[in-house]
């Protein structure tokens, strides 16, 4: 689920991706929103206090979108291209590992025919 961009930048504290992962778990605010209600939204969801309740406050922003696999693959794609490099931070997220390996190589493809994949990478 997404939105407007933050209203600030998240600024990085932990040293590990573990330490990250852990103090995201634990985290009981969020500042990352400006449109009321979706902290809360957000924290319910994560939390699984009422998922009702926070699918209820997606969909009634309009933020629940449904369609076939491919077409969500499109539209999550091109969303998230449409802001690299325009000052948006924003993020692909896939329920699966195989969903994720055919959004990565899909911007590798991108990246190689734009000419600017880079000649190292961090895995």
């Amino acid at each position: 689920m997404g939105g407007p961009p933050p209203s600030k930048p998240a600024e990085p504290s932990a040293s590990s991706p573990a330490q990250a992962e852990a103090e995201a778990s634990n985290s009981t605010s969020s500042t990352a929103f400006s449109v009321d209600g979706e902290a809360d939204a957000s924290l319910t969801q994560r939390d699984g206090d009422d998922s009702r309740s926070a699918f209820a406050w997606y969909r009634d922003k309009g933020r629940i979108v449904a369609g076939t696999y491919d077409a969500m693959c499109d539209a999550v794609f091109t969303a998230w291209s449409k802001d690299q490099g325009r000052g948006p931070t924003s993020l692909m997220t896939a329920a699966d590992i195989a969903t994720v390996t055919a959004l990565n190589q899909r911007d590798q493809a991108c990246h190689l025919e734009a000419g600017t994949l880079p000649s190292s990478t961090w895995w």
